[in-house]
């Protein structure tokens, strides 16, 4: 009778009664229903914690979009907001909530560093971008701070992004990001 790694592999066993290749057979059947999984896609819809802090609360006409992948204790996750006609913002500094908690170093001030983003201010001419890091702050396990744009628009000091700032929000802007890091 076969057995199973702690990996869920299936792998033969010490007896005589099967074949070598049906022993080959299943621990490759069994390693490709493992890989498949591995890279398996998770629908995500991303949110901001709006209580108390600010952050899109509807996209109006536009769309959102998220997904991520885990393995094991790895998590990489993609998101995107585009503003359409209608959207709304709450006012305070944006926290956007993870679809995995984090591992969380401890102490207090910015943990990690957990991705980045990007944000285009559709409504300027020339179009702008900017950019920033995605981080842990103050021992939350469940939510990332958007930090500071390098090149923020008009060159104003490095800040952390908010219903204000970097730019003054407007329909067809995009934020999205990534985060990779590494799951509680």
């Amino acid at each position: 009778m076969p057995g199973t790694s702690p990996d869920n592999l299936t792998y033969p066993d010490a007896s005589g009664g099967t074949s070598i290749w049906q022993h080959v057979q299943n621990l490759a059947t069994s390693a490709q229903a493992k890989f498949a999984a591995m890279e398996a896609w998770n629908a995500w819809t991303p949110t901001f914690d709006t209580p108390g802090n600010g952050g899109i609360t509807s996209v109006g006409a536009g769309a959102i979009g998220g997904h991520y992948n885990q393995r094991g204790k790895h998590v990489h996750a993609e998101f995107r907001f585009q503003l359409g006609a209608g959207f709304s913002i709450q006012s305070g500094t944006f926290v956007l909530m993870l679809p995995v908690p984090a591992f969380v170093w401890g102490g207090n001030g910015l943990n990690a560093a957990l991705g980045s983003w990007v944000l285009r201010d559709d409504s300027t001419s020339p179009v702008q971008h900017m950019a920033g890091t995605l981080g842990l702050f103050q021992v939350s396990s469940d939510r990332v701070h958007f930090g500071g744009a390098p090149i923020a628009a008009g060159g104003a000091s490095i800040r952390r992004m908010d219903s204000t700032d970097p730019i003054t929000w407007a329909t067809n802007d995009i934020l999205s990001g990534f985060l990779d890091y590494r799951a509680a």
